[in-house]
């Protein structure tokens, strides 16, 4: 192997090194930004979306509603056999808020889809002021989502954290730590793709 190969590996592995540190700083940063704690209650709103992903975020949502914190909730992504009627009867204390105020969203699978059908659910019921419901770790994915469908709709995002003592050692978790480079990688893919102008188109009118 001459000097000019070796000067060319040496470069190669240098330059996979720089990458590499530079993706786990960035890495880092992003879970450094996640709430570790869940906020006080938002200020009024018209209405409340909650993401599907886990019951805290269910629960959360429907607290705020009782609190009177918007009108009416949306649950986004719900699974097609999922009714109001299951769910009454799974959360009998919330029974009357489900009854009165709760909308399903059956179609959305992904969280492009729970912007645009947040979207088209806001300008249905005219509301122009939003609290979105759902896990810390997902808060900057759905930020970029959902300011895209709604740019002159007023967001405030309620970060839930299903499991505090984990975030705050996230390094020690091995579930968590995969749950958290997935959602980086997700969130780094979305900025490329709203930059680039690609994937779901924006929800008409809203």
């Amino acid at each position: 192997m001459n000097d000019h190969t070796r000067y060319t590996l040496w470069l190669g592995m240098v330059g996979v090194l720089a990458v590499i540190a530079v993706a786990l700083v960035s890495f880092i940063s992003f879970v450094d930004s996640l709430a570790l704690q869940e906020p006080e209650d938002p200020p009024q709103s018209h209405g409340i979306v909650v993401l599907t992903g886990g019951a805290d975020r269910l629960a959360d949502g429907l607290r705020l509603l009782d609190l009177g914190k918007g009108s009416r909730l949306l649950v986004s992504g719900v699974h097609p056999t999922t009714t109001l009627s299951e769910l009454k009867r799974l959360m009998p204390a919330h029974a009357p808020l489900l009854s009165c105020c709760v909308d399903l969203d059956h179609a959305a699978i992904n969280t492009r889809d729970n912007a645009r059908e947040a979207a088209l659910w806001a300008r249905q019921n005219s509301f122009s002021r939003l609290i979105v419901v759902t896990a810390s770790y997902h808060v900057p994915r759905v930020r970029l989502e959902f300011a895209r469908q709604m740019p002159k709709t007023t967001l405030e995002y309620y970060p839930v954290v299903p499991d505090l003592v984990g975030l705050r050692t996230w390094w020690r978790e091995p579930q968590l730590l995969r749950i958290l480079m997935l959602e980086y990688a997700k969130f780094r893919f979305a900025q490329l793709r709203i930059r680039l102008g690609l994937g779901t188109p924006v929800a008409t009118g809203a």
